[in-house]
């Protein structure tokens, strides 16, 4: 049956013919078929949900009963952390408005003739008189703080009179606007002065 065709020339014979050995390819795996009995599909979707809303009802049963203060500490930092800025966007304008007017009606020739005392005093009072004039909504304290950066400004090293006036610095290292170092007690350590 298997080997060579006959065709009715050739008488068969009695001995078997050895079949060809067939070499079978095979396929890549495939999944399993599916079963033939259909199961319910559960979503994820569902399962998801419900576990965040028992998540939320679980938090809510364990949160320590000091979370609801630390949630209105929290409310509290940020008002005043936008307070803060709001009051030093105040400051800024006020120190802008009154640094333009003493920049224009200051006469820095007659400053450079008067005593270090006397221009001080003569700066000071200038910074008064257009906060007052311009009705600039600063406290007493806040005035004088301008007024002395304004002095230091005009008449000094600007944001360096600070650190000059203190008697434990040897040595004051500016590496650009932002960036100052001063060395305290052989250490050295980096300032909060800036010339911006």
């Amino acid at each position: 049956m298997f080997g060579k065709k006959q065709d009715g020339t050739n008488p068969p014979s009695s001995a078997p013919v050895a079949a060809k050995p067939t070499i079978v390819q095979a396929e890549p795996a495939t999944p399993k078929a599916a079963d033939p009995s259909p199961k319910p599909e559960k979503s994820k979707q569902p399962v998801q949900q419900e576990k965040s809303a028992s998540s939320d009802e679980d938090a809510k049963i364990l949160k320590p009963m000091g979370a609801d203060i630390l949630d209105l500490h929290e409310d509290v930092v940020e008002e005043q952390s936008a307070a803060q800025n709001m009051d030093s966007l105040r400051l800024q304008r006020a120190r802008n408005r009154i640094w333009l007017d003493l920049r224009d009606g200051i006469d820095l020739k007659a400053l450079a003739r008067m005593k270090a005392e006397e221009a001080r005093n003569e700066v000071n009072s200038a910074v008064e008189e257009i906060a007052r004039f311009r009705n600039i909504d600063v406290t007493p304290s806040e005035l004088t703080a301008i007024a002395k950066e304004c002095t230091n400004d005009m008449l000094g090293f600007g944001p360096l009179e600070e650190l000059l006036e203190r008697d434990d610095i040897a040595d004051i290292m500016i590496n650009g606007p932002e960036t100052t170092y001063i060395e305290v007690g052989g250490k050295i350590e980096r300032s909060r002065i800036t010339s911006i």
